[in-house]
C-alpha cells in the first residue's frame, strides 16, 4: 500500500522520500531524521545554557543509530543509553553502528561509529515487543501522575522504567543531568486499557 502511494505521487511530480521499506534497506534514511533530532537538542541545550550528564530513549535501531551520530558530529559531550523494546536483533549495538555508519555516509560525513561506543540496555524488554511489564506499567502512572505526560507502553514506557531502575540501583549518581527523549506513541495506550483497568474507571467515573 506504501509503495502504491509512493509511486502515485512520485508519477504526480512529488519528492518522495520512503523510510522503511519491507527489506529494510532504507533504515539509515530513518537515522538521518534523529540526526537533525540530535542537532536541535544540542542547539537547545546551548541556548538554555544546559548541561547533561545522559540521554535515555526508547531505540533498537535508527533512533539511537541518528543520535550517537548526530551528537558525535556536534560533538555534544553527554551519554546516550538506549532501552530496547524488541529482543530479535542479536547484536543490538553492532545493528546500531551498521546504520548510524550508513547514515554518515549518506550525509557525507567521515565519522566512523564503532559497536563499543553505544550504550544499549535490553533487559527491560520483558517477554516480550509490545508486552507490557509491571516496571513499566508502574513508570507511566507515575510519569503520568507526577509530570501530565503519557507514556506508551510499548516504548517509552519501557525506557523510563529503565531510568527509573538506573537511579534507583545507583547506576545514575544524584548529582548527573539526566534528558529524557520522549518518542511518542502514547495513542497505544488506548489498546492497553484493560492493563491499566481504564474500562473500570471510566465505569465508576
Amino acid at each position: 500500500m506504501i509503495e502504491k502511494v509512493a509511486k502515485k505521487l512520485a508519477e504526480e511530480g512529488h519528492c518522495v522520500y520512503m523510510g522503511r521499506k519491507s527489506n529494510l534497506a532504507d533504515l539509515d534514511l530513518e537515522a538521518v531524521g534523529y540526526v537533525n533530532c540530535a542537532l536541535e537538542l544540542c542547539n537547545q541545550l546551548d541556548e538554555q545554557d544546559a548541561e547533561v550528564n545522559r540521554l535515555f530513549v526508547s531505540s533498537s535501531t535508527t533512533t539511537q543509530a541518528g543520535l550517537v551520530l548526530g551528537a558525535k558530529y556536534l560533538e555534544c559531550d553527554f551519554q546516550i543509553a538506549g532501552v530496547s523494546p524488541v529482543d530479535w536483533i542479536e547484536d543490538v549495538p553492532s545493528e546500531i553502528a551498521r546504520i548510524a555508519n550508513k547514515a554518515a555516509r549518506r550525509l557525507g560525513i567521515n565519522l566512523p561509529i564503532k559497536s563499543s561506543e553505544i550504550i544499549n540496555l535490553g533487559e527491560y524488554v520483558g517477554e516480550g515487543y509490545g508486552k507490557l511489564t509491571p516496571e513499566a506499567i508502574e513508570a507511566i502512572k507515575l510519569v503520568a501522575r507526577t509530570e501530565g505526560i503519557l507514556l506508551d507502553p510499548v516504548y517509552t514506557g519501557k525506557a523510563m522504567a529503565a531510568l527509573i531502575d538506573c537511579i534507583h540501583r545507583k547506576a545514575i549518581e544524584s548529582n548527573e543531568t539526566v534528558l529524557f527523549l520522549h518518542t511518542g506513541g502514547f495513542p497505544a495506550l488506548f489498546a492497553y486499557n484493560k492493563d491499566f483497568n481504564l474500562d473500570e474507571k471510566l465505569v465508576k467515573t
